[in-house]
């Protein structure tokens, strides 16, 4: 799975959203993956993902991300 987190953080870049300037369904089920990922005691983002990290951050700041 560390892999394909270090794949995606990669391919995501300096764009805002997975699939790039627009919010989609992509990043509310990677969010909640890996939201409930860490809720399991599964593994969060790895260090050394900046891009992935940024987008988690802009993710968790949304309203619905907080209710």
């Amino acid at each position: 799975v560390e892999d394909r987190i270090r794949w995606l953080d990669a391919q995501l870049g300096a764009k805002p959203f997975i699939c790039g300037a627009r919010y989609t369904l992509a990043d509310i089920m990677f969010y909640c993956f890996m939201t409930f990922g860490a809720l399991a005691g599964g593994t969060n983002l790895p260090e050394g993902c900046p891009n992935l990290t940024a987008w988690h951050t802009r993710i968790a700041a949304r309203p619905a991300a907080k209710a």
